[in-house]
């Protein structure tokens, strides 16, 4: 399987865990999961979309799957620049 990427660890506006995927199909774009259940992470974008879209990530790393983590989102979901503020609603 591809090389799936590098995610970060970071911390959304009410101090949750989160994880900063850094996109290798769009490069200085990043997707933002955050927990959904165990080590079940749920892409940030797509659910306010009404998607899920999770991946599974153990000791800071995506654990591959049978899809690649940039597919399969909502038609919507856009990832964010690299560099700037997250725009949170």
């Amino acid at each position: 399987m591809a090389s799936v990427g590098s995610v970060v660890e970071a911390k959304t506006k009410f101090l949750k865990r989160m994880y900063v995927y850094k996109s290798v199909r769009k490069p200085g774009y990043v997707y933002h999961f955050t927990l959904r259940r165990d080590d079940y992470y749920r892409c940030a974008e797509c659910k306010k979309f009404g998607k899920m879209r999770t991946v599974v990530i153990r000791d800071g790393t995506i654990v591959p799957g049978a899809k690649h983590p940039e597919d399969d989102h909502h038609m919507d979901c856009q990832p964010f620049l690299e560099t700037g503020k997250i725009p949170y609603r």
